[in-house]
């Protein structure tokens, strides 16, 4: 699939090269994420659709050891947060 990248969103990017194992491995993360923080699932649910633009219809609720990236994407979404909440 040739996908022009200047006119896409980084979550779309992302969204197009990701295959179905790869978005579980995703969702995962943010379960795992949840479940150490003791956060709610919907915490995970609402951070899926953050970083894929799209629910995570059709995925389990499993609980795996995180994914590298999504980690680093949840820490820069903490750091923003904590600076907006600075202002």
């Amino acid at each position: 699939m040739l996908v022009k990248a200047k006119n896409m969103s980084p979550a779309a990017q992302r969204r197009a090269t990701l295959t179905k194992e790869d978005k579980q491995a995703w969702y995962s993360s943010f379960l795992w994420y949840a479940k150490q923080q003791n956060y709610k699932h919907g915490w995970a649910y609402h951070k899926y659709i953050e970083a894929m633009s799209c629910a995570p219809n059709g995925l389990k609720q499993v609980v795996k050891e995180p994914l590298p990236e999504a980690v680093r994407w949840i820490t820069s979404r903490n750091i923003r947060y904590a600076h907006r909440r600075d202002k």
